[in-house]
């Protein structure tokens, strides 16, 4: 499957397919061919097999949540600054959904998960490709529950903005304010 490229977003260039494997999957082939640039972000309607940590998977129906990785190379962070970027996206993402949810009763479940309450809205799967003593990439993979109302019975407490707003979203991308300064 080919993917669109559109216009960099002040260094940010984005990528889109309407069904992938995984954006993970695609972000580590990108840059295990030599293809990957700093500030990537990868786009799909539909993940097949979305990656979850260590053997999860994330279930999403199609055209209905958010679902992107963002490929990044960190300056200067060592294999012992793996964490502190985990806390950093995972704080990030939770003050970009509270935006839209204020009221929301939104939690970390260290360390890639947001939750309402007892029940998870977003999951994050950080990759972190280590060159010597020197991080040379992070893949930062997101899956938001945007609009899907119906989950499979094996997901356990899932939730989507749709449901705890009791609407739907209609343009989803803009649900996720990312800086692109």
């Amino acid at each position: 499957m080919t993917a669109t490229f559109s216009a960099s977003m002040s260094g940010y260039v984005r990528m889109h397919k309407v069904e992938t494997d995984s954006t993970n999957v695609w972000a580590q082939q990108l840059i295990s061919a030599g293809q990957a640039v700093d500030k990537l972000l990868l786009t799909t309607d539909f993940q097949t097999r979305g990656k979850g940590l260590d053997s999860n998977t994330w279930q999403s129906k199609p055209g209905e949540n958010l679902l992107f990785s963002l490929v990044v190379k960190p300056v200067n962070c060592e294999p012992s600054g793996q964490f502190v970027i985990t806390q950093a996206v995972s704080l990030g993402i939770l003050h970009a959904i509270a935006a839209f949810l204020p009221g929301a009763d939104l939690k970390i479940k260290w360390p890639n998960d947001i939750y309402i309450g007892n029940q998870k809205l977003c999951g994050m799967l950080i990759a972190n490709a280590i060159v010597g003593q020197t991080m040379a990439w992070t893949t930062i993979g997101i899956g938001l529950n945007v609009n899907q109302i119906h989950f499979d019975a094996h997901v356990p407490n899932p939730i989507s903005m749709a449901v705890f707003q009791a609407k739907v979203l209609t343009a989803i991308w803009c649900c996720i304010p990312l800086s692109m300064k």
